[in-house]
């Protein structure tokens, strides 16, 4: 299994002694070398993964569900927990549909500036939530905006997690036309590539009437207008679209 190029960039040296200490704190019954972290996977053959992050979401998760259904496509959907339990509906539509659920934590909480308690309960009430609905098997952990710290590493690897991050985006943040992020990605993607998008809101699910929850929602709206597009676009390409797990097990 091959470990791609890009990753998350720590903003500065300060950031990186915090974070370095914070893999130290782990301490020393972290299992060293065996947990796996994904940005893409190796691969000569024409497949990548759509995955989508902090739902299920009443506002989103329906749109991106029949887009995916009208393209017959298959992707990888890192769910919070509290959404889950708010929508198990969606969830279970999600599911009958054939696509793979993940963990995304309780409340999309930074992990990266959070203690071990905290942590641990991210991590394990989401997992105890999806497996109240459903026996799926679970694989994955992504942690949100992709920040880990040495306590995440540990308990995402008591419970048998690989750590899922990316290797494509939508593209600048601020980018309002959805041609223009379809062609964007389009352009970026590449077999084995992991393509990040969102159907929710992550934290602006809990003031969604806060200035950066109507933010995000105008920038999850964009990527869902532009998934189409960009689908088709890959298609074309002759690239075809599967599950994380599916993309893992053919990689190299």
């Amino acid at each position: 299994m091959g470990i791609g190029a890009t990753g998350t960039v720590l903003a500065s040296s300060q950031q990186d002694s915090d974070r370095t200490r914070s893999f130290e704190a782990a301490g020393p019954d972290l299992p060293r070398g065996t947990h796996r972290m994904i940005w893409s996977i190796e691969t000569d053959q024409p497949y990548l993964a759509l995955t989508f992050d902090d739902g299920p979401d009443p506002d989103f998760t329906p749109r991106v569900l029949e887009i995916l259904q009208k393209y017959k496509i298959q992707a990888t959907f890192p769910v919070m927990g509290f959404n889950v339990e708010k929508n198990p509906a969606l969830l279970d539509a999600t599911l009958k549909a054939g696509h793979e659920i993940a963990n995304h934590t309780w409340t999309h909480q930074r992990l990266s500036l959070q203690d071990d308690k905290v942590t641990k309960e991210q991590l394990h009430r989401c997992h105890d939530i999806i497996r109240n609905y459903s026996d799926t098997p679970l694989r994955f952990f992504r942690a949100p905006r992709g920040e880990v710290s040495g306590s995440c590493i540990r308990y995402a690897q008591e419970i048998g997690y690989t750590s899922l991050l990316w290797s494509v985006t939508r593209g600048p943040g601020k980018e309002t036309n959805p041609r223009h992020v379809a062609s964007y990605m389009s352009k970026t993607v590449r077999p084995g590539s992991i393509v990040l998008l969102h159907d929710g809101i992550g934290a602006g699910t809990f003031n969604r009437q806060a200035n950066f929850a109507r933010e995000l929602h105008e920038k999850r709206s964009v990527e869902v207008k532009a998934l189409p597009e960009f689908i088709e676009r890959t298609l074309e390409s002759g690239m075809e679209f599967i599950t994380v797990s599916k993309l893992a097990d053919i990689g190299k």
